[in-house]
């Protein structure tokens, strides 16, 4: 079934594209933190 491994791929992907966004946002957060 193409179908479903598509669709498992596509919904990993985008957990880690929410990871990436995620830890990119902690890192200016704590920059920002520093910064002060």
């Amino acid at each position: 079934m193409p179908d479903g491994t598509y669709a498992l791929r596509m919904r990993f992907s985008a957990y880690r594209y929410s990871l990436a966004i995620r830890q990119e946002v902690c890192a200016v957060m704590a920059l920002n933190m520093l910064r002060r």
